[in-house]
């Protein structure tokens, strides 16, 4: 659901709070590639990888839930860093919202396709 890739966080959130086994394991397989930043550890996964993964999402029905999953983490992630713009870690918040630029601006071009206006404006606001 990433394209920009993920944090261990977001895995958690999106997984339930031991998605490290699972995280582990496609990093063990080649699935995933770690990426080392100045402030955290990334995991992305080449295109290919990640359309066959969204097709067995498809196939298992699985989709709108991971969709779903996606989206809120998107929307919680943007309302929470964006509170923190107004206070003394706005530099951090700063951050942590450019570490997600990509992702929250693709969870705002799927939620302006929807009705989802008070997702839009969480993401708007984050972004």
């Amino acid at each position: 659901m990433f394209h920009d890739g993920f944090t261990l966080a977001a895995a958690e959130e999106m997984l339930g709070g031991d998605a490290l086994p699972a995280v582990q394991a496609l990093v063990d397989q080649s699935l995933l590639q770690v990426v080392e930043t100045d402030a955290t550890v990334r995991y992305r996964m080449l295109e290919t990888v990640r359309e066959f993964g969204r097709m067995r999402l498809v196939d298992a029905g699985a989709e709108a839930a991971a969709t779903a999953a996606w989206l809120g983490w998107a929307t919680r992630y943007a309302r929470v860093e964006a509170d923190r713009l107004f206070g003394p870690d706005q530099f951090a918040a700063m951050d942590a919202l450019g570490a997600e630029e990509v992702n929250l601006a693709d969870a705002l071009r799927h939620t302006l396709t929807t009705t989802d206006p008070a997702g839009a404006v969480d993401l708007l606001c984050g972004l």
